[in-house]
């Protein structure tokens, strides 16, 4: 009976996205990105390249490091953690941490009662390297690692210490083209990606799940002076590749400010908003900090991030 529960109880807090076990980090993992809709995977967010397209490393400064809290709808958050580092001359590594998670979930019985209150979380590791290959051409690799567990579900009558656990490896590679104004993108993403399910239950169980590829691409074009862009992106998330992605960004007095706008999953219009500031922190060391909203796109309720980044 108990092994039941805890399989019924595991299954919706893993399953966040269908056939893709990984989807708790398919999430903007920064405000500029949650701003734009993630439709800027030509230009992606400074100190955090590798979470948009690891062929842009090599415009990190010297170092950029920057953190991130996510706040979103359905007592979901994420946390992260990026360092981007210049290689001379002509590449960028980056290191990076997130924890992706929810809270306050009511577990239930087959009786449809109320037991205990559960939270679980997924780890991710990536270390991601970016060299541009000529003036014209940039290439990226993203090696990640997962882990999440499920511990304990039945609190003081877990008698034998029931508990799910994964482990995942998986690679992504992006590709950027420059010509002239002409920017166009590319990043595959779960390149050979497994986890490995240990179930620990009364008969045990373990089992190895492929994760789908999925293949993204972009472009982005600016006008007056960079004072006014335009974003474009699209996927195979649906099964068919498609343009389901529209930013805009404008810098409406000084480029140390702009106000973003993005657009995503079209035929259910789901909108977001955002801002950020450029300065510096006695004049010496530059930093900015993003702003983003999420509105949802079917009635979950809305998301806030808040980034800060830091350049040296």
């Amino acid at each position: 009976m108990k092994n039941l529960i805890y399989i019924l109880c595991s299954s919706a807090i893993f399953a966040w996205g269908g056939q893709n076990p990984w989807i708790s980090f398919d999430v903007p993992l920064n405000a500029n990105n949650l701003s734009l809709s993630k439709s800027n995977i030509s230009t992606g967010s400074k100190g955090f390249y590798q979470f948009s397209n690891p062929a842009l490393l090599p415009m990190t400064s010297k170092i950029d490091y920057g953190v991130c809290y996510n706040k979103m709808s359905l007592d979901r958050s994420t946390n992260v953690i990026s360092l981007n580092f210049k290689l001379p001359p002509n590449a960028g590594v980056g290191v990076s941490i997130v924890r992706s998670g929810t809270n306050n979930i009511q577990g239930k019985d087959i009786f449809n009662n109320n037991t205990h209150i559960i939270s679980n979380h997924d780890m991710l590791g990536m270390i991601s390297f970016g060299v541009l290959i000529n003036k014209y051409i940039s290439a990226g690799l993203n090696v990640k690692i997962s882990s999440s567990s499920l511990d304990n579900i039945f609190g003081d009558d877990n008698l034998g210490e029931y508990s799910i656990s994964n482990k995942g490896i998986g690679l992504d590679a992006g590709l950027l083209l420059q010509y002239s104004s002409l920017v166009l993108a590319l990043k595959i993403e779960n390149i050979k990606s497994s986890k490995s399910w240990n179930l620990n239950l009364s008969d045990g169980n373990s089992y190895d799940e492929n994760i789908p590829l999925v293949s993204k691409f972009g472009t982005h074009y600016s006008i007056l002076d960079n004072m006014l862009k335009f974003y474009l992106a699209g996927d195979n998330s649906l099964n068919k590749y498609s343009l389901n992605r529209i930013g805009v960004e404008i810098s409406p007095i000084k480029k140390s400010f702009k106000i973003k706008f993005g657009l995503s999953n079209i035929s259910t219009f789901s909108s977001t908003l955002g801002f950020d500031y450029s300065g510096k922190i006695g004049n010496k060391i530059p930093f900015k900090l993003d702003y983003g909203l999420a509105f949802g796109g079917v009635q979950e309720g809305m998301s806030h991030i808040l980034t800060w980044t830091f350049i040296r």
